[in-house]
C-alpha cells in the first residue's frame, strides 16, 4: 500500500466544512499543489492493526497560519476493485488530543475503521480534511 500525503484547502477563510471533500494530493515529499487556501497538511499516514482493530494513523500539520479548532481528517477506503468500503462521514479522526491545533503545530490522528474490516480488505485509501474552524487573530 502506498503512503500518501494530502494537502487540503478551502475557498473560505472562516470554516472548512468539506463533507464531500475537495482534496489535493501528491506523493510523499512532493510539496503538494501550493494551494494558498490550504488549512491542514497530512505529513504521513499508515494503515495498522492493533488488538484486532484496523486503524489509519498519521500526523497532520496546521498550515493555515492561524489556530484551528476541531480539525479532523476523513478517510475514504477502497478494495482492490476501487469500490468504497465505507461511508466517508463514518471514518473521521480528530487531529491532536484536544479541539485546538495551534498555527504550525503538527499533531497525530487516528481513524478507527469498522470492526468487520481488516487491513487485508483494504487496497487503498485517501485522506481529506473533515471540518475545521479557522480563528482570527488567535
Amino acid at each position: 500500500m502506498e503512503r500518501r500525503q494530502f494537502l487540503v484547502g478551502t475557498s473560505t477563510a472562516a470554516v472548512a466544512g468539506l463533507a464531500g471533500c475537495t482534496s489535493f494530493g501528491g506523493s510523499e515529499g512532493d510539496g503538494g499543489t501550493g494551494d494558498s487556501d490550504q488549512l491542514l497538511e497530512v505529513q504521513d499516514s499508515e494503515l495498522t492493526e492493533d488488538g484486532g482493530m484496523t486503524i489509519i494513523e498519521g500526523e497532520a500539520e496546521n498550515v493555515a497560519g492561524e489556530e484551528l479548532i476541531g480539525a479532523t481528517v476523513v478517510a475514504d477506503i477502497y478494495d482492490e476493485d476501487g469500490d468504497s468500503l465505507a461511508d466517508d462521514d463514518e471514518l473521521m479522526g480528530l487531529v491532536g488530543e484536544d479541539d485546538i491545533l495551534e498555527a504550525d503545530e503538527t499533531e497525530s490522528f487516528e481513524i478507527h475503521l469498522p470492526t468487520e474490516l481488516s487491513a487485508d480488505d483494504i487496497d487503498d485509501y485517501e485522506l481529506s480534511v473533515g471540518e475545521a474552524t479557522q480563528t482570527r487573530g488567535a
